[in-house]
């Protein structure tokens, strides 16, 4: 990561699972991270939303990083809006979780304090 001030962020929502390899990553290359812990409500699936903020030179190599830590996968689940009472017969679903939600932002101003 380059030494001048940030002129973007990166916000990174995953699974906490794959946040976990992803700061490491990150924090080998030298960049900062913020992570803010959340829950994803339709499945359940602990969640982290990432903060990063980066020089807009190290934009490539931070989304190939992304890309290498936070990859898709399925697993079974229970289904929704089963009744108490049905426990035993609740159904599976298959799932497709993983993966990266990435929005990329233009900073007009950085301030550390």
């Amino acid at each position: 990561m380059s030494q001048n001030p940030p002129d973007h962020l990166l916000i990174v929502t995953v699974t906490k699972t794959q946040s976990e390899s992803l700061v490491k990553s990150l924090c080998q290359e030298d960049y900062h991270v913020t992570i803010i812990d959340s829950r994803d409500n339709i499945l359940d699936e602990p969640t982290a939303c990432l903060l990063i903020g980066f020089h807009g030179d190290d934009q490539q190599e931070l989304l190939d990083l992304v890309r290498g830590c936070c990859h898709q996968y399925r697993k079974f689940i229970p289904a929704q809006g089963s009744l108490p009472g049905e426990l035993a017969n609740l159904s599976m679903v298959e799932a497709q979780l993983g993966g990266a939600q990435v929005y990329l932002l233009k900073l007009d101003r950085f301030e550390q304090l």
